[in-house]
């Protein structure tokens, strides 16, 4: 599973954390983390943290921002050809539930993530990506 952590809270210290405001990934499920730029603002997009995913596999995958993410507006995949593959919405009146979406990959495809911060204060958030 292709997992990404950012906290900022203050005085949150998750395993393998030793000051706040770092990132934490690990790449699995067919899916790796090529890079990473924090607190991006490409062109029209709002301020977002971006990530390059390289799938591993043919088949479909799965993206979710977990419900305990605070503000964050949501996360949006662009496919290599430029085109949106899905996105997702932050829960906007509960924190209880997940939220996914799926579409097709095939081995080795190249795609952009974006997790829409709210703005430059404190953010937490957990997107998971998996590719089966």
């Amino acid at each position: 599973m292709a997992e990404v952590t950012f906290n900022r809270e203050l005085g949150a210290a998750p395993e393998g954390i030793s000051r706040f405001g770092q990132i934490r990934t690990s790449n699995g499920s067919n899916v790796t983390i090529n890079s990473f730029r924090s607190f991006a603002g490409d062109g029209a997009f709002p301020l977002a943290d971006v990530f390059e995913i390289t799938f591993g596999t043919t088949g479909t995958a799965t993206v979710t921002l977990t419900a305990e993410a605070f503000a964050v507006k949501g996360v949006r995949v662009f496919k290599s050809d430029g085109t949106l593959a899905g996105e997702a919405e932050a829960p906007k009146l509960t924190r209880r539930i997940d939220s996914s979406f799926t579409y097709s990959v095939t081995n080795n495809d190249t795609a952009t993530v974006y997790v829409d911060r709210s703005a430059r204060s404190s953010t937490e958030y957990r997107v998971t990506i998996t590719a089966v």
